[in-house]
């Protein structure tokens, strides 16, 4: 092959590459302020920062008021600490649409009140409550401070067509993520996303 062809070639393929990284840094920045969002609560900027085609599933206001509920959830204080991304995937594109998983880690911190949770049974029901709630991830219970804490550990979908990126929870045994995410992507998840 010619010298010039080579070179040719060489800066042809230098703005693709640099594209991907471009990618994945809008990628993490909005991963980022969606992650602060949780931390802050600010339950707005998360929910629209959600995937649109959730929201044929589910109404974006009932989206709302569970987070809202969370906030005022009866007797336990929810707070989100040190999230953080702990990796994010290679882009699939797929129609015009581009995928990229991006594996994550908070902190979740619940703090019963204790005028509602004094006895042994209670705080035991609501140690099995979230070991089955949050399935896989660790579950603690801090005596000496009365708080719980759920390290959580999950992949969310950062998914974009245009100039805005939405996010959509990754749990593989939800069923609207069959109605949201084509089957190439889900296969794809299912493997591991090599």
């Amino acid at each position: 092959m010619k010298p010039t062809l080579l070179l040719f070639f060489a800066i042809l393929w230098l703005p693709l590459s640099s594209m991907g990284q471009q990618d994945k840094k809008l990628v993490e920045t909005e991963m980022l302020r969606y992650l602060e969002a949780m931390e802050t609560k600010d339950w707005t900027t998360v929910v629209n920062m959600v995937n649109p085609k959730y929201f044929l599933q589910v109404p974006k206001e009932l989206l709302m008021q569970v987070y809202r509920q969370m906030d005022n959830q009866q007797g336990l204080q929810i707070s989100f600490l040190e999230p953080k991304i702990t990796s994010i995937k290679k882009e699939l594109i797929h129609a015009d649409t581009s995928y990229i998983p991006v594996d994550y880690s908070l902190i979740m911190q619940i703090r019963p009140a204790p005028e509602l949770f004094d006895s042994e049974s209670e705080l035991l029901d609501l140690f099995q409550g979230f070991e089955q709630s949050y399935q896989g991830q660790e579950v603690v219970f801090d005596r000496d401070s009365g708080l719980f804490y759920i390290d959580l550990k999950n992949t969310i979908i950062a998914s974009s067509s245009g100039d805005r990126i939405y996010f959509l929870e990754y749990h593989a045994k939800d069923p609207f993520l069959e109605k949201i995410l084509p089957a190439q992507v889900l296969d794809r998840l299912k493997l591991g996303w090599n």
